[in-house]
């Protein structure tokens, strides 16, 4: 989480070493096979992989590096050890089912190292993908416009017998679409918060499921 909410500042001195120092110590605490163990997590969970590799991926570290690939499992592979015949991801290998949650982190880790791939950045960052539609060349053609002209003459002599006067011009280029594009630092603090909640719902409901 912390790299990804550093990730749109990793240009800044101070913000590369701390993700230098960050990214080592992650690679320092992997377990042989590719995971991370935990008691708080009951194991080595799928959620902790997939968020590893949302954070490396934002920072533009690759998570199939050799420093990332312990006994030669790499952490896209780790990740996907733990995905079920039914689609979906399990929260420890050894439940054998899908998980809600363990499968939405997935999905996340999964499209935050396609981003990677291609070169778009943390997938928390919305800013500069704004849509614009083109201006268009609506000239009409030689009969098209006598035709029109014929019918605005027709119609304007319809509405001056009744004294009603009507606009029946419409601009016809396209505009820009206004920039609704979110502030980074409030897109990334909303991705933070959001994943705090998922953890905490996570918890209680394995407290819940243990009781």
């Amino acid at each position: 989480m912390a790299l990804a909410a550093l990730a749109p500042y990793k240009g800044q001195e101070n913000v590369k070493a701390a993700i230098n120092k960050a990214v080592n110590w992650i690679s320092s605490v992997q377990d042989k096979n590719g995971g991370f163990s935990s008691d708080i997590n009951g194991g080595d969970a799928s959620e902790t992989t997939a968020q590893v590799i949302i954070g490396l991926s934002s920072v533009g570290v690759d998570p199939t590096d050799k420093l990332f690939t312990k006994s030669g499992v790499n952490l896209i592979q780790h990740l996907m050890s733990f995905q079920q015949k039914d689609g979906g991801f399990a929260h420890i290998a050894s439940d054998y089912e899908s998980n809600l949650i363990a499968s939405t982190q997935a999905l996340l880790g999964l499209t935050a190292y396609q981003q990677y791939l291609s070169g778009k950045g943390s997938i928390y960052q919305f800013a500069g993908n704004q849509v614009s539609t083109a201006p268009t060349d609506n000239k009409p053609s030689s009969s098209t416009k006598e035709t029109s002209d014929k019918n605005t003459t027709n119609l304007t002599k319809d509405v001056s017998d009744k004294n009603i006067t009507k606009s029946t011009k419409q601009p016809t280029e396209g505009q820009l679409l206004p920039n609704t594009a979110t502030n980074n630092y409030n897109v990334l603090l909303l991705g933070v918060i959001l994943l705090i909640i998922g953890s905490a719902i996570y918890l209680y409901y394995r407290k819940q499921k243990a009781a």
